[in-house]
């Protein structure tokens, strides 16, 4: 049977001095400092901005003497592209060819999407000469279809509105019409 005891005092002299105390500053204002840091961390976010890069692949396929390179875009990536940006070829993934890329800029966006062993791709199209002179001055020969890492550079975007524009994608998924080749 448990035994009620009213009215005890438990406490030492230390413990009620250290209860009868006004806390310190940083402990009474701790609820406004936490905001401004949370506020401070959320600028941040807003205002500082970063280079989005796509990764991706480009295949590059024979048509008489042009070259066309097929770069594979995922739609999730494709508001983030428009004409003029930058997209870098990396030769390095060739045994022969280390520390090499090859420069060229989007001439236009496709608006078809296609399905390629069940996941949607778009498929942006750049012609190219054959040969190609590298970034170091390397000349460059292709004879059959490639296979190279890419790189879009497209434009700054803050991390906020990075992570925003993700729902925006996810809602945006379902309504695509693919067209299958």
């Amino acid at each position: 049977m448990m035994v009620k005891y009213d009215n005890i005092e438990l406490r030492s002299e230390k413990v009620k001095d250290i209860i009868g105390q006004v806390p310190p500053v940083l402990i009474r204002f701790g609820n406004g400092i936490i905001f401004f840091i949370f506020l401070g961390i959320l600028c941040c976010f807003t205002f500082i901005k970063y280079d989005h890069i796509i990764e991706t692949e480009t295949v590059i396929v024979s048509d008489s003497n042009i070259f066309i390179a097929k770069i594979r875009i995922p739609p999730s990536d494709k508001q983030r592209i428009i004409v003029g940006q930058k997209v870098i070829l990396y030769l390095d993934n060739k045994s022969s060819i280390f520390d090499d890329r090859f420069e060229f800029f989007i001439d236009n966006m496709p608006k078809t999407t296609y399905i390629n062993n069940n996941e949607p791709i778009i498929l942006l199209e750049k012609a190219i000469r054959n040969p190609i002179q590298s970034e170091h001055g390397n000349v460059i020969f292709f004879s059959d279809s490639c296979v190279f890492k890419t790189e879009i550079l497209t434009n700054k975007e803050s991390i906020l509105n990075s992570f925003i524009s993700q729902f925006d994608i996810l809602n945006k998924t379902h309504w695509f019409k693919p067209s299958c080749q």
